[in-house]
């Protein structure tokens, strides 16, 4: 049997209580994502964190074996530099020890010979790989690292984002602001309805935008469009209207007149 396993996009993680109480036990945890494992299994995670004064990768699999009920998860703890062959062979060594292991299993509940074809045939992994030549932390890390905007924000002047990516740019990576009337209680959270008013890593907000919340997303991509997890950043502030007394607006007018060019002045 041929079993296609092919890891793709990053996708955020919906952070469980069980994730959260794993993610305490996490020595200098600092960031997490998740990857497809397209057919044999549903999403699962990935973790990134600090280990014996290194960086490991801990990937967490549930590997559903074709054909029965049964589940069986794996826990890879890998070197982020390590390739993507090496990771990848230890999971397929996993994987198929888990079906010889159930294959025996079978035999004993059986208590009768079955196809000698069926009970002797090596089930064969096809992985399919972003590129033999990466590593573990170029495959799977593709996050943000600092994010965040000004804590003051004013309308008709340009609000930059600050972001600091990991294997990913500014010219591929999405960026994108919602607004909102009103944030609810953090519990609620999901019931606030935010409003998609700009895409792009500069925006300018216009005076209908005052006294609006103001949430900025990040989805972090390279140049194969490969996307890491989503980062989002909620003002804490609303938008203000911008004051016509700034100091520019007043260096402005005081510097309307030119000292000419041959003045002993400058």
């Amino acid at each position: 049997m041929l079993l296609l396993i092919r890891l793709l996009n990053i996708h955020p993680i919906c952070h469980s209580s069980r994730n959260r109480e794993f993610f305490a036990n996490l020595k200098k945890y600092y960031r997490s994502t998740t990857f497809n494992l397209f057919m044999a299994s549903n999403n699962r995670t990935c973790f990134i964190f600090d280990k014996d004064e290194s960086t490991k990768i801990l990937i967490q699999m549930v590997y559903e074996i074709p054909s029965t009920q049964i589940r069986r998860q794996f826990n890879l703890l890998r070197s982020t530099d390590e390739s993507i062959p090496q990771t990848i062979r230890r999971l397929t060594v996993n994987i198929e020890h888990a079906l010889m292991k159930e294959t025996k299993a079978n035999k004993r509940r059986q208590k009768q010979h079955t196809d000698v074809k069926s009970d002797d045939e090596k089930q064969t992994i096809l992985v399919q790989l972003f590129d033999e030549n990466q590593t573990n932390k170029q495959a799977w890390v593709n996050s943000v690292i600092k994010f965040r905007f000004p804590d003051i924000i004013m309308t008709n002047t340009t609000t930059p984002a600050v972001v600091e990516l990991d294997y990913g740019d500014w010219e591929h990576s999405l960026f994108d602001r919602y607004i909102t009337n009103d944030i609810k209680t953090e519990e609620n959270d999901e019931k606030t309805e935010w409003i998609h008013v700009h895409r792009g890593p500069f925006c300018i907000f216009r005076d209908e935008h005052i006294n609006k919340f103001v949430r900025l997303t990040c989805l972090p991509r390279n140049s194969s469009l490969r996307e890491g997890m989503l980062a989002e950043y909620t003002s804490k502030t609303r938008i203000i209207p911008c004051p016509t007394d700034l100091p520019m607006n007043t260096r402005h007018q005081l510097t309307k007149q030119y000292f000419p060019n041959d003045s002993n002045y400058i």
